[in-house]
């Protein structure tokens, strides 16, 4: 039996259109009134000089189960990096994460931006080396970084769009991410 009648109308409905309908899932009740979830399949077939109707059910229960976990799992994950980035963007300090070999920034915060008086579309590809008055202070920075997995309140200037320098205080951190050796830098 059908939970919903509206699935019985829709597949003879489809049946009588199509001849054939696929894939269709309803939920179902047992004989002992327990319901579940199957997979229909059903074609209009000749038997016997007579129109008939052959159909298989697949109880797809579990694999529905297991789609419903992992849509609520991806939702908390999408609210939880949501919440993260809601978090580092409303940050005071300044936080850039960058590719220590290429210098290619994967993240600035919009207080970084500010700091450095730079506007970026997103995606536009941005290398951080520009952002040292001094390049040698990264080089520095990235040998200690890797000697020791991060630096503290390490003295660095930093330069603004406008070519002034800027006095910081940096900490930074190593981060591995896909292989990649990043370095997450506050200010």
């Amino acid at each position: 039996h059908y939970v919903e009648p509206g699935d019985l109308n829709f597949i003879v409905e489809t049946l009588r259109r199509k001849g054939e309908i696929s894939d269709y899932e309803a939920r179902l009740r047992r004989t002992d009134g327990s319901e579940f979830w199957a997979t229909i399949n059903s074609r209009l077939i000749d038997y016997q000089d007579r129109v008939a109707c052959i159909t298989g059910l697949v109880d797809c229960s579990e694999r529905r189960q297991r789609n419903e976990q992992l849509h609520q799992t991806q939702d908390e994950l999408r609210r939880s990096e949501q919440h993260f980035r809601q978090l580092i963007e409303q940050h005071p300090l300044p936080v850039i994460l960058a590719d220590m070999e290429t210098g290619e920034v994967q993240y600035e915060s919009p207080s970084a931006l500010e700091m450095i008086g730079q506007q970026r579309e997103p995606g536009q590809i941005y290398d951080v080396r520009n952002n040292y008055s001094d390049p040698e202070d990264r080089v520095r920075l990235i040998a200690d970084v890797r000697r020791n997995g991060g630096v503290h309140n390490r003295l660095i200037k930093f330069k603004h769009r406008d070519g002034t320098d800027i006095h910081t205080s940096a900490s930074a951190r190593l981060v591995r991410r896909d292989g990649r050796d990043l370095m997450l830098t506050s200010i």
